[in-house]
C-alpha cells in the first residue's frame, strides 16, 4: 500500500496500491520459486539417474534460463544416452526417463504448487 487519504468532508477513503511495486515483488518471488523447483526436480532426478562413480549425476545444474525459467541440465556427453534408452539395465532403483519421470509426477507438480505458493505468500 503506497498512499492512506481520508476525506471527513465526504467520508470517503481512498487507498493507492503500488502496483509496480507490487508486480517487482511477485517477479521475484517468481524467479526465487522457479529456482527453487529446478533445484527440487534437480534433486530427485540425480536420485535415480543412472550411477558409475558419479560424473552424470555430478553433472546435473540447475541454471536461470530468463526471468521466470529455469533449465535443468545434466552437462555430459552420454546424458542423453541413459536418459532415452530404456532397454539399458540400471541397479539400485536408477532409471532411464529419470528427468522426465520426476518432471511428470504428481508429486512433483505439488511440490511445484507448494513452493511458489511459499515463495508468493512471502513477498504479497
Amino acid at each position: 500500500m503506497k498512499n492512506y487519504t481520508k476525506n471527513l468532508g465526504a467520508f470517503t477513503y481512498s487507498i493507492d496500491f503500488d502496483v509496480e511495486g507490487l508486480g517487482g515483488r511477485a517477479q521475484r518471488a517468481a524467479e526465487h520459486a522457479v529456482m527453487e523447483c529446478g533445484e527440487y526436480i534437480r534433486q530427485r532426478s540425480t536420485a535415480i539417474a543412472p550411477y558409475r562413480e558419479g560424473p552424470l549425476t555430478e553433472s546435473a545444474r540447475v541454471r536461470s534460463s530468463g526471468p521466470v525459467s529455469a533449465t535443468i541440465e545434466y552437462a555430459i556427453v552420454y546424458a542423453r544416452y541413459q536418459h532415452e534408452n530404456t532397454g539399458l539395465r540400471h541397479p539400485n532403483g536408477r532409471q532411464a526417463k529419470y528427468l522426465q519421470s520426476v518432471m511428470e509426477s504428481p508429486a512433483t507438480q505439488q511440490a511445484m504448487q507448494s513452493i511458489f505458493q511459499k515463495h508468493l505468500g512471502k513477498e504479497l
